[in-house]
């Protein structure tokens, strides 16, 4: 609920600065891999997901899962996750 209150809040503020698209990128990523997302979140994520793709990659999805791959773990440790 918490999660979904600031995507919202961030959302709202035109544009999201880019480093706060960022970290509320990984933010959703890193509750999503914790199972912590109810569906309105998830929504809410694909949504910040599909903007940060574009503003950081310009829409380039192989760009995208490159950049993914490398930072996951780093990322998601930052949040208190591993796999």
């Amino acid at each position: 609920m918490l999660l979904t209150l600031l995507i919202s809040a961030q959302l709202q503020v035109q544009p999201v600065p880019k480093y706060d698209l960022e970290q509320l990128y990984w933010d959703c990523d890193t509750a999503y891999m914790k199972g912590q997302l109810e569906p309105k979140d998830v929504m809410r994520c694909l949504e910040l997901s599909v903007i940060f793709v574009d503003e950081h990659f310009g829409g380039d999805t192989k760009k995208y899962n490159e950049y993914w791959e490398k930072n996951k773990k780093e990322q998601w440790a930052r949040r208190g996750y591993t796999k």
